[in-house]
């Protein structure tokens, strides 16, 4: 999501809101002024498909854009506009959809499987369920610390 994009006095790109790419968030001050390709942002966006995912969900409730706009509290105008494709919704704003329409904000934002595990990763963790909560916790701190691991490597660029 971008809430707000524009082009500074230096001429460089930046964003003032958090940004959902993929399955990864990136933080404002992480983009502000790096002199990324905003045309790219853009399309990163759009390929998310929630416009499809918004008029699917309120086709299968029956509902008109004017009733949508009412049901989530917002303008009518934001509707059209989250359906043509030519604005995104607030976190909050994907709160709000999530709750009225009992779903939830992956159902929204993710493509079906984005976020599965492979076969054989959920396979292990299916056998991990069945470990002691002893082992559980071993296997759980283990992975946090290769999470903290990876984190530190991307963030020195390695």
């Amino acid at each position: 999501m971008i809430d707000n994009l524009g082009k500074s006095t230096a001429g460089n790109w930046s964003a003032t809101a958090t940004i959902l790419v993929s399955n990864r968030v990136l933080l404002p001050s992480l983009i502000r002024n790096r002199g990324d390709n905003v045309n790219t942002a853009i399309k990163i966006f759009i390929c998310m498909s929630f416009p499809q995912r918004f008029i699917l969900l309120r086709k299968e409730h029956g509902l008109t854009q004017q009733s949508m706009a009412d049901a989530i509290g917002i303008h009518v105008t934001q509707v059209k506009r989250y359906e043509a494709g030519t604005a995104q919704p607030s976190l909050e704003i994907i709160k709000k959809i999530a709750t009225t329409f009992n779903t939830t904000t992956d159902s929204l934002i993710f493509e079906e499987g984005e976020r599965q595990l492979s076969d054989d990763l959920q396979l292990k963790f299916e056998a991990i369920k069945q470990m002691d909560e002893q082992d559980q916790l071993t296997i759980k701190s283990l992975l946090e610390g290769m999470f903290l691991k990876h984190q530190a490597k991307q963030m020195l660029g390695g």
